[in-house]
């Protein structure tokens, strides 16, 4: 059993708990010494029984580390600190006394000193190597998760795509066969658009999903071009929709590619839910120096008063699905802030608030372009 434990923790927890033994012996003698040169006991006393605290909290650590489960090269570590720690802090005492000693002074009994000083430096070392061996550990299983999420992603977006390509497939080829009797064509184009909502759901997902795994560091992205090229999509996506926008030029945020995926969705959400014969959506971009407000409006059914604050959590079989979730997930990992509000005379209004870069890196070719200055609406350019 000892054999096995050894094998499987390393030698560090045992240097830990034999350290603490030799600081316990050294407390002992040293108040045995003490007792016999001092007239009164209560000091000395007093002296080992810190001393022998000191000396078992430290050889309880290295017993502890046998359950934590770091493995045989983090216990080194965290040894190594733990016996750098404690000779640090008694080198320093020790060189203290040497130059109280050089400078003529009487220094007794320094023993008591020096033990104590290894003790906690001891103890200082174990807690440092104890949380730099965790933090190093949950850094490799983040590692490890996050791979597992992305291999996890990529397969399940693999096979519902293929299996959301023969459901179509089926849907057409069922859909030749057929004389184009009422009944078979309606339930055909259910399963076609049933296969089509699928299909555009791990679309949806896919962007936001790799740059979480992928750990993407935020970069300057051109709010204004996301917006203006998302409204474009949506006009040529929806042709029965009227979508009007109001492009603020030059504001700058810090994201990545998966802000696209952001008002991909609220103007989606904005068409889908209408229950107008031609929805109309407006979108806005107004910026000030340290926030840029994207408001994007419907004139739909709206959404009731008690569904305001729930609406972005998911829910299966929700009318909204996941996209609202996947909405305030992005923003808020860019440090900015979603709400809903009632728009005038009906309809609702998604608000989004990002945290406005004020100089963004200029890229080859924009010499001539103003800088982002934090001026209110810059260049407001109406797209119509």
């Amino acid at each position: 059993m000892e054999s096995t434990d050894a094998h499987e923790n390393g030698a560090g927890p045992w240097a830990v708990v034999v350290l603490g033994a030799v600081l316990l012996v050294g407390f002992l003698l040293n108040f045995w010494y003490e007792v016999e040169r001092l007239d009164g006991r209560a000091l000395p006393v007093l002296a080992v029984t810190l001393g022998v605290t000191l000396s078992l909290v430290v050889g309880y650590t290295g017993f502890r580390l046998r359950d934590d489960g770091f493995g045989p090269a983090a216990n080194r570590r965290i040894a190594g600190w733990t016996l750098v720690g404690a000779a640090f802090t008694a080198t320093t005492s020790g060189l203290t006394i040497l130059i109280r000693i050089g400078e003529g002074r009487v220094v007794e009994e320094p023993t008591f000193d020096l033990l104590v000083s290894a003790a906690v430096g001891a103890l200082a070392g174990v807690v440092a190597g104890r949380y730099a061996a965790r933090a190093a550990h949950e850094a490799r299983e983040a590692e490890r998760a996050r791979d597992a999420f992305e291999f996890i992603n990529g397969m399940l977006r693999h096979e519902l795509l293929n299996g959301v390509n023969v459901i179509g497939a089926y849907a057409d080829e069922l859909d030749r066969r057929t004389d184009g009797e009422d009944d078979t064509d309606r339930d055909i184009e259910a399963i076609r658009s049933a296969a089509t909502h699928l299909a555009d759901l791990v679309h949806s997902i896919r962007p936001a999903a790799e740059a979480f795994a992928s750990g993407r560091s935020l970069e300057p992205v051109d709010l204004g071009s996301v917006l203006r090229e998302r409204v474009e999509a949506a006009r040529t996506a929806r042709p029965g929709a009227r979508i009007e926008a109001d492009v603020a030029d030059g504001v700058h945020v810090d994201a990545n590619e998966a802000l696209d995926n952001v008002f991909a969705n609220l103007l989606n959400n904005a068409i889908e839910h209408n229950d107008t014969t031609e929805p109309r959506v407006t979108v806005e971009l107004e910026a000030d120096g340290r926030t840029a407000t994207v408001r994007i409006g419907d004139d739909g059914p709206g959404i009731p008063d008690d569904r305001k604050e729930t609406v972005f959590e998911p829910r299966t079989g929700s009318d909204h699905g996941f996209g609202l979730y996947l909405v305030r997930t992005l923003v808020v990992s860019y440090g900015g802030t979603i709400r809903v509000e009632d728009n005038d005379p009906r309809g609702s209004v998604f608000v989004v608030e990002l945290p406005r870069r004020r100089e963004p890196s200029r890229s080859p070719g924009d010499e001539g372009r103003p800088m982002d200055d934090g001026t209110d609406r810059a260049g407001a350019v109406p797209t119509p």
